[in-house]
């Protein structure tokens, strides 16, 4: 019995094997709905060399940072805007809140360098209060970002490509959230 099953089985398998023909229908393209391929060589006359910073715009997605030097252009710096935005809408912190401490982390997520012997070179990281905010008309064009002068961190962070980008601010400018409820 089990020798007809096994056989029957097979013989089913065997039989549902379909040939698929990949030409089938082809022939009922219309002749004008057929692309013709031409290629075409032209000298490149008007193509130069351009600073790549002219092609910067800032991210709502990731926080770039750090600075190339080229022989034909010089000194690249690459920085970013955030905006801090609280997770709730709504924030209740008591009847008289004391600011404590006001701390920023962020993981590292990817690290690029022109020579990879530079990957974990320690960068300062000067952080700034925006005295305007971003446009978001001008998000991703070569726009200027307007911020003060006095850094908003105790110190100064320091990153190597390695590890998160962690600091605090300062107590002048965390008190200034304590006062944001909505």
């Amino acid at each position: 019995m089990k020798k007809i099953l096994v056989a029957i089985a097979l013989l089913a398998a065997l039989m549902s094997c379909v040939n698929v023909n990949e030409k089938l229908g082809g022939d009922f393209i219309a002749t004008n709905m057929k692309y013709d391929f031409h290629s075409a060589t032209f000298d490149l006359n008007d193509i130069w060399m351009k600073p790549s910073d002219s092609l910067s715009a800032y991210s709502s997605r990731r926080i770039n940072f750090g600075a190339i030097r080229d022989d034909t252009f010089g000194l690249f710096r690459r920085g970013c805007a955030i905006i801090l935005v609280p997770v709730v809408d709504s924030v209740y912190l008591g009847e008289s809140p004391i600011f404590k401490r006001f701390r920023f982390q962020a993981e590292i997520d990817s690290v690029s360098v022109a020579d990879p012997s530079q990957s974990n070179i320690l960068q300062n990281v000067y952080v700034y209060d925006l005295t305007e905010p971003l446009d978001p008309k001008k998000y991703y064009s070569n726009t200027e970002v307007k911020h003060g002068s006095k850094r908003i961190t105790k110190g100064v962070p320091i990153v190597n490509g390695t590890d998160s980008l962690t600091f605090e601010f300062t107590s002048e400018f965390g008190e200034k959230y304590l006062k944001i409820t909505q």
